[in-house]
């Protein structure tokens, strides 16, 4: 990566009314932390995101997409780079038709979760309800294959549409091609997911408006109060994160700003006066304690950006 000075990030954005340089991150996640981005833009249509994919390459600039935030943790130095938003036409949610028993919709990856739940709710389709309460957009909800009381996004996924910025190409991926597991989608690094089909089945709306109710409920009640990210590791084999790390003495454990939620171990809270730099510390801190302790490697379910637009692993 080539590091370049304001000026550079400044001019390119006059050039491009698309561009915003200097974009603060924390805002648009919900541990509210991070610097800025070199560079912003939202995406409304392929053509718009095609256009800053080629740029990103052209000038060896790290992009990174950033769905809802609900997982994600800048650095505090920010994103040496693009940061992209998925908006417009990527926000529509619509109904396709049957197929064989199923129903199926589609939904824009940048439209939110809780938006999708809703269409589904209003024309009587059920198979998503207990992901009520669960934040973030569709395309990193299939990312990541979001799950909630009992049900995970990926068990409804027919199909999903996305854009390879290296091959400068949209391809539609069938089921029989896609791999989801527990908290994950084995996904070519760089794609752009832009939609996902899914096939639900058909049910009266206040029977899924009452299943909905119960499982957002379900959610409040476990949930931690404070700015967070929600489950930080996911849940080992056989076990479940939350109880390895109260069982190793860390609920409630402080680094600065950052704090292991006293209502549920899985969760680090920002209490306000967080620096992204301590979340980080606490979570590389819990997973030491954990592994000393009981030789279990817990693997984060957030995403640690870096400021090159990395991942930490």
């Amino acid at each position: 990566m080539r590091l370049r000075d304001g000026a550079y990030y400044k001019d390119l954005a006059q050039k491009d009314p698309l561009l915003e340089s200097g974009k603060a991150l924390a805002p648009m996640t919900t541990f509210r932390l991070g610097g800025e981005a070199r560079l912003f833009a939202e995406a409304g249509d392929l053509e718009a995101l095609r256009r800053l994919a080629l740029l990103a390459r052209a000038e060896e600039i790290p992009s990174f997409v950033l769905g809802g935030g609900s997982d994600t943790l800048f650095d505090d130095l920010g994103l040496e780079g693009l940061a992209l938003k998925l908006g417009g036409d990527f926000r529509k949610i619509e109904l396709l038709g049957a197929a064989g028993d199923a129903v199926v919709a589609r939904a824009g990856a940048g439209a939110s979760l809780a938006g999708l739940l809703e269409s589904a709710r209003a024309w009587g389709l059920a198979g998503l309800e207990g992901l009520a309460g669960v934040p973030g957009t569709v395309g990193g909800a299939a990312r990541g294959n979001a799950g909630a009381a009992g049900v995970s996004l990926g068990d409804r996924v027919l199909a999903l549409e996305a854009y390879f910025p290296d091959g400068d190409r949209r391809e539609t991926w069938g089921r029989e091609k896609l791999r989801f597991g527990y908290r994950e989608l084995s996904w070519t690094e760089g794609a752009v997911i832009l939609s996902v089909d899914l096939g639900l089945t058909r049910s009266a709306p206040d029977k899924v408006e009452a299943k909905m109710a119960a499982a957002l409920q379900l959610r409040r009640e476990k949930t931690p109060l404070g700015l967070s990210a929600g489950s930080v590791f996911k849940n080992p084999p056989g076990d479940f994160a939350g109880r390895l790390v109260e069982e190793a003495g860390l609920k409630g454990y402080r680094l600065g700003g950052a704090v292991v939620s006293e209502r549920h171990a899985n969760v680090i809270v920002n209490r306000g006066d967080a620096s992204a730099s301590e979340v980080r510390a606490l979570v590389a801190f819990v997973k030491f304690t954990v592994f000393k302790r009981r030789a279990v490697e817990l693997v984060p379910e957030i995403r640690l950006v870096t400021r090159e637009g990395r991942l930490y692993p």
